[in-house]
């Protein structure tokens, strides 16, 4: 059985890449009066187990995590078929390299109908108190409407740059461990959004430089008069006697 050759582009690491840049950028206050001052929150990915394990064990040198935080993880994907645009389709672009020539320099990129997917996260915001708590959620929940659009690149070629993320829910949570521990406050949020996987595209120099076409004579017909107006074009023609000919291939 021949192997699949190796193909990954890191197309589903983009999008988590995108997906977790939404969340960057947001500050609390900390401090009163003359100290008051804003903190940035950090963005990490993680499962909720990871960073409040982290967490639970302390803000030390060794494990320097501390509230609030922000933490993204993807917790499924399944396919979309109520998005697909076609099964198998090919679709051909041609483009002139920057500084190429025509036509010699013209190529062709030849695409697979990419495979819709929708990919399903949970954003988990943890604080110190109810009030950070507040103050991260009106930053971030004005920012869904309740929909977001993403761009993954700036690629001209690629029909899968542009997705939307969805918010689904919004659950506000709190654990409280047994012994002297602090409580854990925290904020869930799930999203999902349409994601494509491409197949790898070829790229080939495959646009039409000639035009074989070939002239079947019947009795109804001049053949002077149709070879006549061929000479008259830059087409390539032959001339066939029979009818069978025509299907025939060329030498």
């Amino acid at each position: 059985m021949k192997s699949q050759p190796y193909f990954y582009s890191h197309q589903i690491e983009r999008y988590l890449i995108q997906f977790t840049n939404i969340f960057s950028g947001f500050t609390v206050k900390v401090g009163l009066g003359d100290r008051e001052q804003q903190i940035s929150v950090p963005v990490m990915y993680g499962s909720i187990d990871k960073v409040v394990a982290s967490i639970a064990a302390g803000n030390t040198q060794n494990k320097p995590v501390r509230l609030p935080v922000i933490s993204a993880f993807m917790t499924g994907i399944e396919l979309a078929p109520e998005l697909y645009k076609g099964v198998g389709q090919e679709e051909r672009s041609s483009y002139l390299p920057s500084g190429g020539l025509l036509p010699d320099d013209i190529k062709v990129i030849h695409r697979y109908m990419p495979i819709p997917y929708t990919l399903k996260t949970e954003v988990f915001v943890f604080v110190s108190n109810q009030h950070q708590q507040l103050e991260i959620l009106e930053q971030l929940l004005i920012l869904f409407d309740p929909t977001l659009l993403i761009q993954t690149n700036d690629s001209k070629f690629d029909w899968t740059k542009l997705t939307y993320v969805e918010l689904t829910a919004v659950s506000l949570e709190e654990t409280i461990p047994a012994g002297e521990q602090e409580r854990n406050i925290f904020a869930r949020l799930s999203f999902e959004f349409p994601v494509w996987l491409s197949p790898p595209a070829k790229q080939k120099t495959d646009f039409i430089e000639r035009i074989y076409t070939r002239v079947g004579l019947s009795d109804d017909m001049d053949p002077e008069n149709v070879l006549a107006f061929f000479d008259g074009t830059p087409l390539d023609y032959i001339k066939v006697a029979d009818a069978a000919e025509i299907f025939s291939q060329p030498e």
